[in-house]
């Protein structure tokens, strides 16, 4: 039984599968990210205590980490608790099975590449939910690469500008219940953004999850009708709410 963890800003989703080649996610479970490490961590053990013969546990996290993939170092903008937490150390001990754990964007990329629409391609990943995150996937020898985007040098100005906890902010509602006039604003911005991402990376291939992004889609689609000049592929996520889970079973993969 392997264990997929998918630590988000706002829900934590938790789920099961047998195998890893095609995993079927069963027995899901989510929860509300709490500002406190501890409740979280009682909320994932209720979960993984019920799961007999545990192969492997992969965690998909906001944030950057350490060499060792161990803890949370930085940027753990809306998961604040888990900054240099002993998460991946105290569920090693608990459960005594191999823990892979790296950022959320990674993660989401790797589960594309290994499970959805980017097997075998170059492309770039974007989640796009409370904030902005990413990953560029690349095939180098034949060999699949997977690289965290430098949010400070890539997506800073655009979480800023769109992510979801700014939006909040900055319209003072939940994005979900944003006006047709105020997302014609955001989806403006959003577009210059990307064009500015794009010219950065030079990827002409890129892949949206998250929560934003899947529901948003049908806006997504005519932002990549109004760049179509510009020679550049845009998809959504095929992968839905799973994309973190998958990430998860892709990272322990």
């Amino acid at each position: 039984m392997f264990i997929g963890i998918d630590i988000g800003g706002t829900r934590t989703r938790l789920a099961a599968s047998l195998g890893l080649d095609k995993p079927e996610v069963e027995d899901r479970k989510e929860f509300v990210t709490s500002d406190n490490f501890e409740r979280n961590l009682q909320n994932l053990f209720s979960y993984i205590d019920l799961k007999t013969q545990i192969a492997g546990i992969g965690v998909s996290i906001p944030g950057d980490l350490n060499a060792d993939k161990s803890m949370v170092v930085r940027n753990a903008n809306y998961t604040p608790c888990y900054l240099r937490s002993p998460l991946k150390k105290l569920l090693l001990e608990r459960y005594r099975c191999p823990v892979q754990m790296d950022n959320d964007g990674v993660a989401g990329a790797l589960g594309e590449a290994v499970y959805g629409n980017g097997k075998g391609i170059d492309f770039a990943y974007i989640t796009w939910g409370t904030g902005i995150g990413g990953a560029l996937v690349k095939y180098i020898n034949g060999k699949l690469v997977t690289s965290q985007l430098d949010w400070d040098k890539y997506l800073c100005t655009w979480e800023h500008a769109c992510g979801g906890k700014y939006l909040e902010k900055m319209y003072g509602k939940p994005a979900k219940l944003l006006t047709q006039s105020e997302w014609g604003t955001v989806m403006e911005t959003f577009q210059k953004e990307l064009l500015v991402f794009i010219d950065k990376v030079h990827f002409q291939r890129v892949i949206f999850g998250g929560g934003i992004s899947l529901n948003q889609s049908a806006r997504l689609q005519q932002v990549a009708k109004q760049i179509n000049d510009y020679k550049i592929k845009m998809e959504i996520s095929g992968l839905g709410e799973d994309t973190g889970l998958l990430g998860a079973f892709a990272l322990i993969r």
